[in-house]
């Protein structure tokens, strides 16, 4: 068996970039490792100075078991790494890559429980992946783990939306009512944004546009007053630069809003919806807050 860790180190010197690409192959006697550390060129700024190294445990099928992102520490930041691929380089990644997955190695042994045993998907009755989603007022990360048989939350509705889709719009709308009435019981939302109102403005990606997606999160806030509600938006807005969703869909695309909804206990996804269509999203809720389902996967 072998670990195998990729680093992807975009630099940006003016208009120029520089990619490293390294690829370790380490000794192991229990399972194949893929880790990625991600950071300039795809997401950058404040947001991303403490970049994300998400590392994959495969069994021997090749199926991913498990998936743990790990916010890097301060200390270790992506300037630090080089942006050559020359010999000294490559030995301070790898030092670097090698600490970092012996450390996650070990949380993971030391607690079972960080997160339910894959292979994930997102498909019905399937095993929601681990993603990482970017607070932007917080300048914090979230991971979808921390939800993982949380002791308030039963229900998490997870939403992939952009500012320029109507229906997306509709369904901002649609959470303010059923979020004030099923939130009290263990009902808790993610709703996550990829674009701003324009088309081709990925937000937080690019740190000269900070202030400016800042600015579009705090207007998608007031969204549900422009559809007849009284209060803007109380539930959670992430941003997600990372584009979590794409990696699952064949050809990356999907319908928006793309509405998950998952069971904290097993991170179980009990209903999926590509679209906008109102009521049967609330008798999902209740079914699955009111009652106690199976546990995912199936025997």
């Amino acid at each position: 068996m072998y670990i195998q860790s990729q680093i992807q180190h975009w630099c940006i010197t003016g208009k120029m970039k520089k990619v490293l690409i390294l690829s370790l192959f380490l000794c192991s006697c229990t399972e194949v490792t893929s880790t990625t550390i991600e950071n300039d060129g795809h997401a950058k700024g404040d947001a991303f100075r403490s970049p994300i190294l998400t590392t994959d445990f495969v069994n021997d099928n090749g199926k991913r078991d498990m998936r743990v992102s790990y916010k890097l520490p301060d200390v270790v930041t992506l300037p630090d790494l080089p942006d050559t691929t020359d010999t000294s380089s490559e030995e301070v990644a790898e030092e670097i890559v090698v600490e970092i997955v012996e450390e996650i190695a070990e949380e993971i042994e030391e607690k079972p429980d960080l997160y339910p045993p894959g292979p994930y998907s997102l498909e019905v009755f399937g095993i929601m992946p681990d993603m990482v989603f970017y607070d932007p007022w917080e300048k914090t990360w979230l991971r979808l783990s921390e939800y993982y048989k949380h002791p308030e939350y039963k229900v998490l509705l997870i939403v992939s939306s952009a500012g320029w889709c109507g229906p997306c719009q509709k369904k901002a709308a649609e959470l303010v009512e059923l979020y004030d009435e099923y939130h009290p019981d263990g009902f808790e939302v993610a709703y996550t944004m990829l674009q701003s109102f324009d088309l081709l403005d990925w937000i937080f990606v690019n740190p000269d546009n900070e202030e400016a997606d800042l600015f579009f999160m705090e207007q998608w806030k007031e969204i549900p007053l422009y559809y007849g509600k009284d209060k803007p938006i109380q539930y959670p807005l992430y941003a997600n630069p990372y584009q979590e969703f794409s990696n699952y869909f064949p050809g990356g695309s999907y319908g928006i809003p793309l509405s998950i909804l998952i069971t904290t206990k097993d991170m179980g996804i009990r209903y999926m919806q590509q679209g906008f269509a109102p009521n049967i999203l609330e008798n999902k809720i209740m079914l699955n807050l009111y009652n106690e389902p199976p546990d995912l996967p199936f025997e």
